[in-house]
């Protein structure tokens, strides 16, 4: 089995590249995972990771950097992939590709019902999480 991979970055800043080469070089990749968002028990949640990815080589996609932490706890020697773009360009791409389409799990993530007019909350919620995560990673 080859050595976990974790794209962490959000949707919009190069994951799905990153899935595609990640392929290419033969490891099997796991999309974004809804049901991760319905644990409230962090152990049930680290169960449910383990259970669901195990079979697989790496992941991407939302809301997986949310996640950073318990992926960090249960699969400390995985290799962990930190994707970012300036946040003005990243929110300019989520607006572009989303605009006012209201998806559930965004709804979750961000606590607004779509990035068309609350571009705000959307930009503090990336930037937030991904200085938590580098935060995180550098210790």
């Amino acid at each position: 089995m080859k050595q976990k991979v974790f794209i962490i970055g959000f949707h919009k800043t190069g994951t799905t590249s990153l899935e595609h080469a990640l392929q290419f070089l033969g490891y099997r990749v796991y999309g974004g995972d809804k049901n991760l968002m319905k644990y409230t028990n962090s152990d049930d949640l680290k169960t449910y990771i383990r259970k669901t990815i195990d079979s697989w080589d790496a992941v991407q996609n939302m809301p997986w950097p949310l996640y950073y932490k318990e992926l960090y706890e249960i699969y400390p020697e995985a290799k962990y992939i930190l994707t970012i773009k300036d946040t003005n360009t990243w929110i300019r791409s989520v607006l572009t590709y989303f605009a006012c389409i209201r998806i559930p799990l965004h709804k979750t993530i961000y606590g607004v019902p779509c990035t068309e007019g609350y571009e705000y909350r959307y930009k503090e919620v990336y930037e937030q999480t991904n200085t938590e995560i580098l935060n995180f990673l550098e210790t």
